[in-house]
């Protein structure tokens, strides 16, 4: 195992003076993988965050925790200027940028990140947590190319049926508005009554947590619930506790932040 900037280093390019407008990505610009939106800046009316330039095949990665956000940095994206809520990596001569852009994308960094995350508040990884990241050996370029090419065709074929996914989540959006109309203006004059004469609401309990445990009932968090699924990542624990039997979640209960 060596550690991860044993193979890249922090790039500390910030932002010169220019003419005309550049556009800024934020952290909250970036989905995943790709840049879903962006703002248009003058040097003059950026942000003081806006202050991160990345050169082709560097990698930018979010630091906040529980925050998968990578970029591998292409001719187009080359351009934008970059929030400092983002590190921005530099490869080593033989290592394919590509072996650890998908490297920072996988649980085994994520992990060790969110454990090295640091702050009152919103905690995020710095500097000296960035220096204790590891990683495997890393094999010669030959083996690493031959590595990245089957990633890429594996990331392909996900981004495919993500694709499909949503596709058959607008399908479900208008198979439900077909069948009862558009519930906005009541379009199919059903019969309208209280939300709260039909289920049963339940608030939160406020636990505190300094007072979570490594095993016992598993507490759901904001964090483990995400686009309508549970995620089963950094779980905390409550000892047993029948005071607490009201706030249980059984199965077809519905959970919202």
């Amino acid at each position: 195992m060596k550690r991860l900037l044993d193979y890249c280093s922090i790039s500390g390019k910030s932002v010169k003076s220019f003419e005309g407008s550049k556009k800024y990505v934020a952290t909250a610009d970036v989905t995943s993988d790709e840049i879903t939106n962006y703002s248009l800046v003058t040097f003059d009316s950026k942000p003081s965050r806006a202050n991160v330039i990345a050169e082709k095949d560097e990698i930018l990665f979010a630091k906040m925790k529980d925050t998968e956000k990578v970029l591998l940095i292409d001719e187009e994206s080359k351009d934008n200027i970059y929030s400092t809520g983002f590190f921005d990596l530099k490869c080593h001569a033989n290592v394919n940028p590509n072996y650890i852009y998908n490297f920072i994308k996988s649980d085994s960094f994520n992990n060790q990140k969110n454990m090295l995350s640091t702050g009152a508040t919103m905690k995020a990884i710095n500097n000296q947590g960035l220096k204790d990241i590891y990683i495997n050996d890393i094999p010669s370029l030959d083996v690493q190319n031959r590595i990245v090419k089957k990633l890429n065709i594996v990331n392909d074929l996900i981004k495919i049926k993500v694709k499909e996914i949503n596709k058959l989540d607008q399908l479900v959006k208008s198979q439900f508005i077909e069948m009862f109309g558009d519930i906005n203006v009541n379009s199919m004059r059903w019969d309208e009554d209280i939300l709260k004469n039909n289920l049963k609401i339940i608030g939160g309990y406020a636990f505190k947590s300094k007072e979570f445990k490594k095993e016992g009932i598993p507490v759901l968090r904001i964090g483990n619930v995400n686009s309508g699924y549970f995620k089963n990542k950094d779980m905390v624990y409550w000892p047993e506790d029948n005071k607490l039997s009201n706030y249980i979640v059984r199965p077809f209960d519905l959970v919202l932040s």
